[in-house]
This record gives structure tokens, C-alpha cells and sequence, in this order.
């Protein structure tokens, strides 16, 4: 009974901050499977994450025409605004058809003029607001291009690569979450420590491990970045999935919070570009993390940062199979909540929400009483605006780096690579790069020694701990992609 009633709090819950979502108008297109074998297919997402055009040719229209491919019904857009076209060397050059101004990356293309697209790339129509203190302009239509035809974008920061792990020997337990537990290992072939990540089984209604395992491995056994930790193999027994990882020895942004208390400027700002170029990768790739939080955030002794936990992760476009949207309530933007699925502007809320924690020791909503997750929910579901009175006793910078990602209106956050251009984040430039064959994070260890300190821990919520994921019935709605 109380499992029934669960669930149907869940629904209530939902459906009570669900609104009719406003999206663009488009023609009906054909599944992310098919997308994906296209050899000439592309993706167009909103920045917010709320709607994906796929198609499966090599030329697109948006426009105010009804012919176009793209429909916006809005007197600023010209009747043909741009013209999405492969070109002969194989990439997709966007042309500027418009009298109100085509950009790619917030720079104007110019009128009859093309520039080249990468995946990643965003394209605005009608310009409303030029971009400002790192945060990027605002557009009556905005969308991030992600190219099917080849993989997308990668980074030039090359992880190494290894043997998948075939024999090991499993240790203790050095972590617990909603998507499995985690041990540390030994790689019995290479003596090598590794992160062994445990799945049971053992299904529920609102949870299907095989499913989520599958996806998650998947994944990460494509990408390869510094900042993202790295994937080792995967095997499985008759009760359990196991995942074979990466082992970061230092913990994770949790840990060190409960150890240092708040962190010096210093070391939030070191961490949050190692965060940040973690976030620009995936979101290259059209990967939304969708759990970002301190405990996933793992932290080497040297101090360099890897985002970790896919198991919430979706690709821009990919329905996935998923009774529900699992994610951590004070970490979850209110848009993320209302849609009920994550996009890379609920990744962006989510790296603020981290920000003010190493800045003040606190969690999100720490200055909000209530009883449940589920009230915790309905509460960031209906905010109106954050309270930053917490951050009074940071830099100027730091506040507005903050601001910028807790934008209520998720088209208003920047993207991952505008806040790596942050003047808080710029402060970080004069460091040395984290680009491997040049520098590593080593070079950051003597910053991080001086910066952080011992000193009072400030109590955390206990909500944090009893909280912990909750899951967003999404089975009563009827989605288009």
C-alpha cells in the first residue's frame, strides 16, 4: 500500500507542475534510430532541451513559411531565415537567408553568406540580447546543431586508452548511490586499482537495471576526456551487472566538503573549469549528464576533477526507455522537473547549484524547510527565483557566474563553453593547461595545497543523506520528440 501510494504521489506531483510546453512547430520525423543510421542526418535541439527535429536528408529550411521544415510562427522570423545544406566535402554549412540576422556561435553569418557547422555549434535566429558577462546572447529561435553523419566533435584532450579489464579481485565498498554501489578493485593482470561498479538485478516497476546498465555502458565506452571518468570493461554474474572504472583515489566534491567546509575561490574555480570541460565535451556529443552533483564529482589527489555516474545520461534525440526520470531533488532545475526529462540547461543549473555549495559549504535549498523529497520537488518546480543571499561573502564574480546558471528561464543559462569564457572562470586561464602533452593537472596540486584549508564545517541539511534520488513519474504523459 504505502508502494502505491508512492507512486501515486508521484503522479500527482507531476502532473500538478506539468504546463503545456511552447515549442516549435515542425514537420513529423522519423525515430532517433533511423536518425542514427542516416548517413545525411542531422539533429537540431532547442537549448533548453524541449524539442528535437531530426532529419534523415541532407538539406533543412526554418523559416515563418509554411513550405519550411522548421515552422516558427513569429513576425521577427524572415519567411526563409536559414537554410541547413551538406555541402561536397561532407560538412553541413548553415546560409543566412534572413533580413533580421542568421548566428552561428552568437557571431552573424550575413546575409546570403554559409559558414560551416561542427556538432555543438548553436544557431540563432533574430537576435534579442548580445551576450554578456560569459553569459551567451539570447534569440527568438536557438538551437545546437549535432551532426549524425560521422561521430560527433571530440575534444583534442585524448584520455588513454587501455585493455578492457578481464580478471579482478573485488575490495571493499567506497561508495553507495541510486545507480548501484561501488567498490574498489584490483585488475589482476595489471595490478592496477579500479572502481567496480555493482548493479543488482532486481527490477522494479519504476526500475529497469538491464535497461539503465546497457545505456550506461554504452556510453561511456565512447567517450574519452580527463574530466570524464574512464571506462574498463563490464562482465556480470547471475545476480549482478558489473562495470569496470577508472579509480579515483581522492574521493569525491561530497567528501571534501564535509572535510574542508566551504572551499577558498581558489579551488572552486579550478574545479568548476575541470566541471566545465567535462560539460562542454558531453554536451559536443549531444550527451546530457542529468545528475550532476557533488557526489558525483569525483576528485584525484592532485586535484583533478572527473565527472562520474551515467546512469541518469540521455543523448539529444534518443528517446530512451525509461519509466521515469531518476535524478537528485536539490540538484534538479525547476524546467527539469516541469518536462520531466534532462536537457543541457538543467546540466547548467545543476553546475550552479555545485558552485554555491563549495563556495558556502551549504546545499541547494538548505534555507528550505520541508518534510519529503517530494515537497522539496513541488517547491524548486514553482520557483520564481533563488536566493544567492549566501553567496554575500563571495567575489562579485563568483555570484555572477552562479546567477548566470540559475537562470529560472532555461533558454536565459548560458552554454558550457559560454561560461568557460566566465570572468570568473578566465581567472583560471592563467593556470597551466589541463590538455594532456602539455601540462597536467599536476600543476595545479600547489594551488589547491594553499587554498584548501581545515576549518569549521558548517552542519549540512540532513535532508541531503535521507533524500537522496527520487524518481518523477513521466508514464502519464504523451511526449513528442
Amino acid at each position: 500500500n504505502s508502494f502505491c501510494t508512492l507512486l501515486a504521489m508521484q503522479h500527482e506531483l507531476s502532473s500538478a507542475l506539468t504546463a503545456p510546453a511552447q515549442t516549435l512547430a515542425t514537420l513529423p520525423l522519423s525515430n532517433a534510430a533511423s536518425a542514427a543510421q542516416s548517413q545525411d542526418g542531422f539533429l537540431l535541439v532547442s537549448v533548453d532541451g524541449s524539442r528535437v527535429h531530426r532529419f534523415l536528408k541532407s538539406e533543412a529550411t526554418l523559416g515563418r513559411k509554411g513550405t519550411c521544415d522548421i515552422v516558427v510562427a513569429d513576425e521577427r522570423v524572415s519567411s526563409l531565415h536559414v537554410r541547413l545544406k551538406r555541402g561536397d566535402s561532407g560538412s553541413v554549412e548553415v546560409e543566412d537567408c534572413s533580413s533580421n540576422g542568421a548566428y552561428v556561435n552568437d557571431r552573424r553569418v550575413g546575409r546570403r553568406r554559409r559558414a560551416a557547422l561542427r556538432s555543438g555549434d548553436e544557431i540563432g535566429c533574430v537576435m534579442l540580447s548580445k551576450p554578456r558577462h560569459g553569459a551567451g546572447a539570447t534569440f527568438v529561435v536557438h538551437l545546437i546543431f549535432h551532426d549524425l553523419r560521422a561521430p560527433p566533435s571530440t575534444s583534442s584532450i585524448a584520455a588513454p586508452q587501455r585493455a578492457d579489464v578481464k580478471r579482478w579481485q573485488l575490495g571493499s565498498e567506497i561508495g553507495r548511490g541510486a545507480h548501484g554501489t561501488v567498490f574498489v578493485g584490483i585488475d589482476t593482470d595489471t595490478a592496477e586499482l579500479i572502481a567496480v561498479k555493482v548493479v543488482e538485478k532486481r527490477a522494479s516497476p519504476t526500475n529497469t537495471p538491464t535497461n539503465n546498465v546497457a545505456n550506461e555502458r554504452d556510453l561511456l565506452r565512447t567517450l574519452g576526456h580527463p574530466c570524464i571518468v574512464q571506462y574498463l570493461g563490464f562482465s556480470e554474474t547471475s545476480e549482478s551487472f558489473l562495470m569496470f572504472l577508472e579509480y579515483v583515489s581522492g574521493g569525491n566534491v561530497q567528501q571534501l566538503i564535509e572535510q574542508f567546509g566551504s572551499f577558498d575561490e581558489t579551488v572552486v574555480r579550478l574545479y568548476t573549469l575541470q566541471i566545465i570541460q567535462g560539460l562542454e565535451y558531453l554536451h559536443s556529443r549531444g550527451v546530457v549528464h542529468g545528475d550532476i552533483k557533488p557526489a558525483n564529482l569525483l576528485v584525484s589527489e592532485k586535484g583533478q576533477v572527473k565527472v562520474s555516474d551515467f546512469g541518469a545520461s540521455q543523448i539529444l534525440g534518443v528517446e530512451r526507455d525509461m519509466a521515469s526520470l531518476t535524478g537528485t531533488p536539490r540538484w534538479m532545475s525547476p524546467d527539469m522537473i516541469q518536462s520531466g526529462r534532462p536537457s543541457t540547461a538543467s546540466d547548467i543549473w545543476a553546475l550552479g547549484c555545485v558552485v554555491m555549495e563549495m563556495a558556502t559549504g551549504q546545499p541547494p535549498w538548505a534555507d528550505v524547510t520541508v518534510d519529503n523529497a517530494f515537497a522539496l520537488v513541488y517547491h524548486i518546480g514553482n520557483a520564481a527565483d533563488v536566493d544567492l543571499g549566501c553567496l554575500d561573502q563571495c567575489s562579485a564574480l563568483l555570484r555572477s557566474f552562479v546567477q548566470d546558471c540559475l537562470c529560472i528561464k532555461p533558454g536565459d543559462r548560458p552554454s558550457a563553453s559560454q561560461l568557460a569564457q566566465h570572468p570568473f572562470i578566465s581567472q583560471a586561464t592563467a593556470t597551466p593547461s589541463l590538455e594532456r602533452g602539455k601540462s597536467t593537472v599536476d600543476d595545479h596540486l600547489a594551488f589547491i595545497e594553499r587554498a584548501v584549508k581545515p576549518k569549521d564545517v558548517p552542519k549540512r541539511s540532513g535532508l541531503t543523506e535521507e533524500m537522496g534520488n527520487v524518481r518523477v513519474s513521466t508514464r502519464h504523459r504523451t511526449e513528442s520528440a
